[in-house]
């Protein structure tokens, strides 16, 4: 009888073992796909904001191209994200060089022209991952035809700063010092 005990134990333990894995299993699964759910979100969410804020520069251009104001003005140096019709939720304001951006938000750097965003589910490594960053850049007029060929420029648009570019401004925030 006690080789029967001893079995019936050893059959419970693995079943017990067996169990608890199957369920270790499947919260990791579990954890590891709601993950990448709320990182392909959050890139989607943050890929509408760029392309609004694209069309909102493009809009605020074409604005003053059209009232011949084109190539002057405070506006070119000013927050674009003000010139959006509404407030963005995820919008944190202008952000000093040596700052740190929280995570999830959008900023805007005067000092450099740039748009950045940090990530909320991405990394912060020395390669960049989980900041974009663009720079504001004026089209030049040249690169359009028509009746206001020539002028200053014809509109403003959004160019993603390089890596380097990048990773020699995070250097200097206080997240890296």
């Amino acid at each position: 009888m006690s080789a029967t005990l001893r079995t019936y134990a050893w059959r419970r333990t693995a079943s017990r073992s067996g169990w608890a894995f199957a369920l270790l299993l499947a919260a990791t699964l579990g954890v590891s796909i709601g993950w990448r759910i709320l990182q392909v979100g959050e890139a989607r969410a943050a890929s509408a904001t760029r392309e609004s804020l694209t069309l909102g520069l493009v809009s605020r251009a074409a604005e003053q191209v059209a009232s011949g104001r084109s190539g002057e003005g405070a506006w070119l140096h000013e927050d674009p994200f003000r010139s959006l019709r509404w407030r963005q939720d995820d919008y944190c304001g202008e952000l000093a060089d040596g700052q740190t951006p929280d995570r999830g938000c959008w900023y805007y750097l005067p000092q450099h022209e740039w748009i950045l965003y940090r990530s909320r589910f991405g990394g912060w490594g020395d390669d960049g991952r989980g900041i974009e960053a663009y720079a504001l850049r004026r089209v030049p007029g040249e690169a359009t035809t028509g009746k206001r060929a020539g002028e200053a420029f014809a509109s403003l648009e959004l160019q993603p700063v390089t890596a380097s570019d990048l990773a020699d401004w995070a250097i200097h925030t206080k997240e890296h010092k």
